[in-house]
């Protein structure tokens, strides 16, 4: 398991993005990476995925 996890704010303002996107699949799988949203998520030093631009920058 990662040390350093992001808080808890942050994570849930990740999710709501992610759950918004089109490429989420299964509600727990992202169509971009494959990796499981809820833990990329919780992970300070990730970004989103998407081609078109990291969709947590705002974040």
């Amino acid at each position: 398991m990662e040390p350093i996890l992001a808080d808890e704010a942050t994570v849930s303002a990740r999710l709501a993005i992610c759950n918004r996107c089109p490429s989420l699949t299964a509600e727990d799988t992202c169509a971009r990476c494959g990796c499981f949203v809820q833990f990329r998520a919780s992970l300070p030093y990730k970004r989103c995925p998407d081609p078109d631009g990291d969709r947590w920058q705002q974040v």
